[in-house]
């Protein structure tokens, strides 16, 4: 296994943030049925929607990524990953810590007084951090938009050659059933 080019994993000049790949994301994602199936299976299996959401990209792009490369394309957007997943934990615990204060009077905790204010000052909190989880998954998917250049394949004329059944089945040993239902979420 070869790994990445270092050139390829840094953040630099040439990064584009907006690109064709975020774009298209952006469309796929905005489907209800297919953002529920994504974060289940975030949640499910702690995987990463944006590998998923590029390999259907890399199918419109006639683009094909080995076996071997998926791994090497997570170590290299790993820490990226890692920040995304604390900018979402820190998100929902806020979540869950309006809901509570909004359902009780809070008289048997004494670290936060409650109050509105309390509560819109936390409901603006997690605002900004569901802005910093979006800009960390936008940074990962322009290092993945780069790898595009660099690092795939043309499918040539063989069509079998499938980066979503890849990535899914062979890749995370996900249930087939899952591949079934991606795939309808991207035709």
């Amino acid at each position: 296994m070869s790994e990445l080019p270092q050139r390829l994993t840094q953040l630099g000049p040439d990064i584009k943030l907006s690109n064709p790949f975020w774009a298209f994301s952006l469309a796929v994602y905005s489907r209800s049925n297919t953002q529920k199936l994504l974060l289940e299976m975030q949640d499910r299996f702690s995987i990463n929607v944006n590998l998923i959401l590029w390999a259907g990209w890399l199918e419109t792009q006639q683009k094909y990524l080995e076996s071997e490369q998926w791994l090497e394309t997570e170590q290299a957007i790993n820490p990226w990953v890692i920040l995304t997943q604390k900018y979402r934990s820190q998100r929902r615990g806020l979540k869950a810590q309006i809901k509570t204060l909004n359902q009780h009077t809070c008289s048997d905790d004494r670290t936060i007084q409650c109050d509105a204010s309390t509560v819109e000052a936390l409901k603006t909190l997690r605002s900004q951090v569901m802005k910093l989880e979006l800009l960390s998954e936008q940074y990962q998917q322009a290092l993945l938009f780069r790898f595009t250049q660099h690092q795939t394949k043309p499918k040539g004329s063989n069509p079998s050659l499938s980066n979503l059944s890849t990535l899914l089945t062979q890749h995370w040993n996900l249930p087939f059933s899952y591949l079934h239902r991606i795939l309808n979420c991207f035709g």
